[in-house]
């Protein structure tokens, strides 16, 4: 095996669509020139109407039997993709932890229950998660997902796939050279090969990814169908002239608030930094050595409104251990202000089934009532919420989105907006007197709310 060389693999009937081909031999040409030189075999299998399970398969096993390329790159002959597109999957994959990795392709679907309204056909990412309920088995397209990141999934499907070799082998260890022939499923449908695939890989370990930064176009009934097509059927007006302010309490992790403050940049009207704890204090940081959190953030709050001169305004109380992508101020406060229910919104960071700009009450009491994300959320500020400073360290926002929903009014989860919470629970574990002011807040938000 040739570490890092790439074989092409795709079917076609005989003829290609005109951005297939153009797409094709801009990769070939960068890549000669001033790209990787990673592609070094094309194996292209022609493959009439209803002959993909056999196509497939024997793509596959050509490239296991007749070369010694590491990787193999499946396409299909109707999309479009980038120059850099197989440079730009390798940079994320890896041979142990992300064998299989696909780019953000896109399909068209009839509409069904809880898609997309009024619409016939709705166009929707070929990331797929698996769902098994009473009513409902199969895989379910992941309608909210980061710009440009990476995302586990439970399948994905053939039309621009790198695959490393040792995921095929496996396969075949198994299923023989059956990677792609139809699965059924007991209680379920019939899969397409592509999914199946996956079903496959699934069986034997192997974990599956999906880059949503690698972009691809799919002809189909005379449309492309790609992020901008599937944007446009469900816009996001983001409220512009309303100001948001940040709040962040933070204690020695000055890289990641840089981090942070740099992602913010441009995002917010203000930011309100406290200092809990830090030798060398960072820019422009509020002293608030020893301070309880929920002190931080009502003080942040009372300098929020303060600024904003008795307007409305939005507060994104956020921890400095999280990341966030560039749009997600305005995502959130589009959620926000979608409704004058809404008080407090969220990210999607237990990632339900909704389309960009949706949202979604919180109505469970599970886990204490923290149902939304403690470590990143907005407010309303207008509404003059405030946290109960009687909890020291925890429960004090479950406490808060309880007293929204007692006032009939909603804490709600935002489609289409993510952050990742990068050192959750650290600074909390790793110190004796956090542990015990846990325990201490525990037992008030138990006698409060009788839980």
């Amino acid at each position: 095996m040739k570490p890092g060389t790439v074989a092409v693999g795709f079917l076609h009937g005989g003829e290609w669509s005109s951005c297939f081909g153009m797409s094709l031999v801009e990769l070939y040409l960068v890549d000669a020139t001033i790209g990787s030189h990673r592609l070094v075999r094309q194996l292209p299998k022609f493959c009439a109407a209803g002959g993909l399970v056999a196509g497939r398969n024997e793509v596959a096993e050509k490239f296991l039997g007749a070369t010694d390329c590491e990787w193999l790159w499946m396409v299909d002959s109707d999309m479009g993709f980038a120059p850099t597109t197989v440079d730009d999957l390798i940079a994320v994959a890896d041979p142990d932890t992300r064998p299989v990795v696909g780019g953000l392709c896109f399909a068209l679907r009839a509409n069904g229950p809880g898609m997309f309204h009024g619409e016939k056909y709705v166009i929707v990412p070929s990331a797929y998660r698996w769902v098994e309920t009473d009513t409902e088995v199969g895989f379910q397209s992941i309608l909210d997902f980061p710009d440009d990141g990476m995302v586990e999934v439970s399948a994905t499907g053939a039309a621009c796939l790198l695959v490393h070799r040792t995921a095929l082998e496996r396969v075949r260890e198994k299923y023989a050279d059956h990677w792609f022939d139809p699965v059924t499923h007991p209680n379920g449908p019939t899969f397409s090969e592509d999914l199946s695939f996956c079903i496959r890989l699934a069986a034997v370990d192997i974990p599956i990814w999906v880059h949503t930064g690698v972009g691809t176009t799919h002809a189909k009934g005379g449309i492309f169908l790609d992020r901008e097509a599937f944007d446009a059927q469900f816009p996001v007006s983001p409220s512009s002239t309303v100001p948001t302010y940040v709040v962040v309490a933070s204690r020695e992790r000055p890289e990641m608030l840089a981090t942070l403050r740099a992602q913010l940049a441009g995002q917010a009207t203000g930011l309100f930094v406290f200092d809990n704890g830090y030798d060398t204090p960072p820019a422009g940081a509020i002293e608030a050595h020893g301070w309880p959190l929920h002190r931080m953030w009502n003080t942040g709050l009372d300098m929020a409104e303060k600024a904003a001169e008795g307007g409305p305004y939005n507060v994104l109380v956020i921890n400095d251990d999280v990341e966030v992508p560039a749009r997600f101020c305005a995502q959130l406060a589009a959620g926000l202000r979608s409704d004058d229910d809404n008080w407090i919104a969220y990210p999607n960071w237990r990632n339900h089934s909704l389309r960009p700009g949706e949202t979604l009450a919180t109505s469970t009491d599970k886990k204490s009532g923290q149902t939304m994300s403690g470590w990143a959320f907005m407010l309303r500020g207008e509404t003059g919420l405030r946290f109960d400073e009687r909890y020291q360290w925890w429960y004090g926002d479950a406490d808060l989105e309880r007293r929204v929903r007692a006032a009939g009014k909603h804490t709600v989860c935002v489609g289409g907006c993510h952050a990742r919470h990068l050192d959750p629970l650290r600074s909390t574990v790793e110190d004796p007197a956090r542990v015990a002011q846990v325990e201490a807040d525990e037992k008030l938000f138990a006698s409060v709310w009788g839980v």
